[in-house]
């Protein structure tokens, strides 16, 4: 049966003033990037890339800088910086570079399956949906893999390059564990395709050794790096002892509820915050499946989702950040719902700018995306304002319960001013933004105090800090308040509480070696005494 969409392009040619539609699209397009081009790190992407200069300065992760995330996204942080620069600008392009290739994967896949021009209404869906929680979730692992796995999608199609399809989904996976299990449903589409071409055993064998090679290569390099490095042991004990403690926070919310439960609210949450996403797969679903080929590809992508997607409902952390390769997936499914719309409309007077609104409508649906349209507005009105005015914007915008940005800027500023450039500083807090931005190195490996304020972690990890802070001799520590996270510490005390009431060797050496220097926001600050 005949692609309905592949029909429309010798039906109405679209008539191609669609060329006007793709403009509005790619406008659409450079709005978001430029979006995300200015927006500064949140406390995630601080850690990412205080490991990722580690690593740049010859340590490696884990062992002289902590973090209780999979690998992968250091080594694209560290690339990052490597290439563009440590500013926070210089993640901000690999991050776009990455989307691109992301949406230059589904370009091909329309190729194939819709019309190569789907990807002007696929483009500005997948910038949004990725982009519209804003600041604190970017530059996340998930962003990052949502390109990979759209990638391996695009390259499962080839026989010679199946290796690089396993290699792509296990990259993804050393960015977050469960966006490596597509790499089961491009497998199984690999082998039928390869049934279908031969039928005979050597088909089988070889797309299975193919993956088995492209995902070995990938571990196996990892291991060498980390047995090189001598951070094998760390890397251990922080990703099979101490994240799974940390993902049964999650789990003991929501155990009653069961997994089948859990996917369903993730499922539910998807619906309702993305409506950009939801409106566009149903007009997909209505209007343009038809036919093998669409089926095919629509099939796969769909079952990768699935897979994206029970793995937040395994975290059960339902953060929007969890759904960057679900959202990503989706857009290109959205996307061809709302080709198939406009190929259906644009033969009539005003149809082809109906079917635009119809996907520009959505964008304003959702609390979310009001606020994200909301907060440009805000910061375009000050973009020529004078300093003052528009710091007092961007400390509003850019800061949340557990963060404030005008209070790390102060502590920044202080260590700037008041510590020597080759003294190191220790934060007791979960702003390592701190060292980032004031270029003063951390006196211990824990670059934010989660594994000493942790039940399960606490005992070990904080006599670890005690003999690095005796043995590094910071020149100035850093206690941070309000910095309450219960998801992620499974504990409502913030740092000073934490301090106060449980870390009485940290409150000894503070009481000796130490004199009270300044209050910044919610930093107290101790100078070392001389």
């Amino acid at each position: 049966m005949a692609n309905a969409l592949d029909q429309s392009k010798t039906k109405a040619a679209v008539s191609w003033p669609a060329w006007t539609a793709a403009l509005a699209c790619l406008l659409l397009s450079l709005v978001f990037i430029l979006h995300l081009l200015v927006l500064p790190f949140g406390r995630d992407q601080a850690i990412f890339a205080v490991v990722a200069d580690t690593m740049l300065a010859g340590g490696a992760p884990y062992k002289d800088a902590w973090d209780f995330k999979t690998p992968g996204i250091f080594f694209v942080y560290a690339c990052a910086q490597l290439l563009f620069g440590p500013a926070e600008t210089g993640l901000r392009i690999a991050e776009i570079a990455t989307l691109c290739l992301g949406l230059w994967a589904a370009y091909r896949i329309s190729a194939e399956a819709v019309d190569r021009r789907a990807v002007f209404f696929i483009a500005p869906v997948f910038l949004f949906g990725i982009t519209q929680y804003g600041f604190w979730h970017v530059g996340q692992p998930e962003v990052f893999g949502a390109a990979l796995v759209l990638l391996a999608i695009c390259l499962s199609s080839m026989p010679q390059a199946l290796w690089a399809v396993a290699a792509l989904y296990v990259c993804a996976a050393l960015l977050k564990p469960p966006l490596g299990g597509g790499i089961l449903i491009s497998y199984a589409f690999a082998l039928y395709a390869a049934a279908k071409a031969g039928g005979s055993w050597r088909g089988t064998v070889s797309v299975t050794l193919q993956f088995a090679l492209g995902a070995a290569a990938v571990l196996g390099a990892l291991f060498l790096y980390l047995k090189i490095t001598g951070s094998f042991e760390d890397f251990y004990w922080t990703l099979f002892v101490f994240t799974p403690n940390y993902t049964g926070v999650g789990n003991v919310q929501h155990q009653l509820a069961g997994l089948a439960g859990l996917f369903i609210h993730g499922l539910k949450k998807l619906v309702m915050n993305w409506p950009v996403l939801s409106a566009g797969v149903f007009l997909f679903l209505g209007l343009g499946l038809r036919g093998w080929t669409v089926a095919k590809w629509s099939l796969h992508l769909i079952l990768v989702a699935g897979m994206t997607l029970l793995g937040v409902a395994l975290q059960a952390k339902f953060f929007p950040y969890h759904y960057a390769a679900t959202v990503g997936l989706c857009a290109v499914l959205a996307g061809w719902g709302y080709w198939a719309l406009y190929i259906r409309l644009a033969r009539w007077p005003l149809g082809g700018l109906l079917a635009l609104c119809a996907m520009v409508v959505p964008m304003f649906l959702s609390r979310a995306s009001l606020r994200y349209w909301e907060n440009g507005v805000a910061l375009a009105s000050v973009a020529f304002a004078p300093p003052q005015e528009r710091a007092a914007v961007t400390d509003k915008l850019y800061s949340t319960g557990s963060m404030d940005r005008r209070s790390n800027l102060d502590a920044v500023a202080w260590a700037r001013k008041h510590v020597p450039e080759d003294e190191p500083i220790y934060v007791w807090g979960f702003e390592p933004i701190i060292y980032l931005q004031s270029g003063r190195r951390p006196a211990s490996r824990f670059i934010y105090n989660v594994a000493q304020r942790a039940e399960w972690s606490a005992g070990q990890t904080r006599a670890e800090l005690m003999r690095s802070l005796e043995a590094n001799d910071p020149f100035a520590i850093f206690v941070q308040s309000q910095d309450i996270m219960p998801a992620v510490t499974g504990s409502g005390l913030d740092s000073r509480q934490t301090l106060d009431r449980e870390f009485p060797e940290l409150r000894a050496l503070l009481g000796s070696g130490y004199t009270h220097a300044a209050d910044t926001g919610r930093f107290r600050i101790y100078q070392r005494k001389p």
